[in-house]
């Protein structure tokens, strides 16, 4: 099925070269000049994806995202701009924008921003999968939590990490203040693993308090004045060396990383040699995400 596309941006020569760019990658393109427009395009029309500028007359395209995505709440969006600042980020990571490129960008980036876009869905599925082959405190965790508890579980998560690459790609966080809020994501992580293991004392694993903890995450992150991150020391799992994120890092705000694939990491860097020669899905998607090299 075809995906259908806004395209939100006010130069008209910017707007006429997105559209040409999709529309020959086979995409069906409905172009806006304003806010207004486009919020008249989504009361007739659903769409799969929401490219915007930031800056334009009347209503910006932060502002009018929120609105169509009153109208269309799982609409994805990526966010095009040609101006640095801390504000913006953070409006875009509170509408869980999908990614965020900074203007002159070439347009292969855009699009293979859009296919990465179009496609996380059917790639978390594919992540699911893995987890529940190799990943026993997944399996544990699925089958102990269910209904309510489990969905804002998993919704909180996927907002902190997605909130994260954002931040990331929007140059919002310097490579210090992004390792000390991975540490706090892994060490999330690692306790959601722990959830209802049998070594695990059912007071200390609530996940309320998980929760609680993707949620400050997201809180840091669209704070909208830049603040310093409060320094967290790991205390469990395998403390990240300062080399090995510096070069994940940098794949990550380069967009060499989906973001799919930086919701696997921290399980990803949790395996040992033994458990990666398993699945050679697993070794690839380790390699790309934390070897020394990426695969060509």
């Amino acid at each position: 099925m075809t995906a259908i596309i806004l395209v939100l941006e006010d130069d008209d020569v910017m707007r006429q070269a997105v559209s040409q760019a999709l529309a020959e990658e086979g995409y069906s393109v409905r172009p806006a000049a304003s806010g207004r427009d486009a919020l008249g395009h989504a009361l007739k029309t659903n769409f799969d994806l929401i490219i915007t500028d930031v800056r334009m007359a009347g209503m910006d395209g932060l502002d009018t995202l929120a609105k169509v995505r009153e109208l269309q709440p799982r609409v994805k969006s990526i966010i095009i701009t040609g101006y640095a600042s801390d504000e913006a980020p953070s409006r875009a990571i509170r509408q869980m924008a999908s990614d965020y490129l900074y203007k002159p960008f070439r347009l292969g980036e855009l699009l293979k921003s859009v296919e990465e876009v179009l496609g996380s869905d059917e790639a978390r599925r594919k992540n699911v999968t893995l987890l529940e082959m190799f990943s026993a405190g997944y399996r544990s965790l699925r089958k102990a939590l269910s209904g309510p508890k489990l969905d804002k579980l998993d919704e909180e998560r996927e907002k902190a990490f997605q909130g994260f690459y954002v931040a990331v790609r929007a140059r919002k966080l310097e490579e210090r203040e992004a390792l000390h809020l991975w540490c706090r994501l892994e060490e999330l992580e690692s306790r959601r693993e722990q959830l209802h293991s049998p070594k695990a004392d059912p007071q200390s694993w609530d996940p309320d308090e998980i929760i609680t903890g993707y949620r400050y995450v997201v809180d840091l992150l669209t704070a909208l004045e830049r603040q310093s991150v409060p320094l967290w020391t790991q205390k469990r799992g395998a403390q990240i060396d300062a080399a090995t994120f510096s070069r994940f890092f940098e794949r990550v705000r380069d967009g060499k990383i989906p973001v799919h694939r930086v919701v696997m990491a921290p399980f990803l860097r949790s395996l040992d040699e033994l458990a990666l020669s398993q699945s050679e899905d697993l070794q690839q998607m380790h390699r790309w995400v934390w070897g020394a090299a990426q695969p060509a």
